[in-house]
């Protein structure tokens, strides 16, 4: 039935959901992003950088770095930044 209403509806989806429109940094909680996702994004700012903040919850002495953005906060580790956690 909602065709019958919006019969663009699709393309109104599509728009909604594009890239440029839907922000998740700043809201949402993430585990191991692809290197893609842990680029600043368009109006995303870098506040402070720490080096060398330990993991100390899951993996204990895993060294990593801690950067904190407008937007979220994220911890990477130095030797594989696959393991990382992102926080908005």
């Amino acid at each position: 039935l909602e065709w019958l209403f919006f019969p663009n509806y699709k393309t109104l989806l599509a728009q909604l959901l594009s890239p440029m429109q839907y922000v998740w940094q700043d809201r949402e909680i993430h585990f191991d992003l692809r290197k893609g996702m842990l680029t600043c994004r368009a109006g995303e700012e870098i506040v402070k950088v720490l080096q060398n903040v330990e993991d100390c919850k899951g993996t204990n002495s895993d060294i990593g770095e801690f950067i904190v953005t407008n937007l979220r906060f994220m911890w990477i580790f130095n030797r594989n930044r696959g393991t990382n956690i992102s926080v908005g």
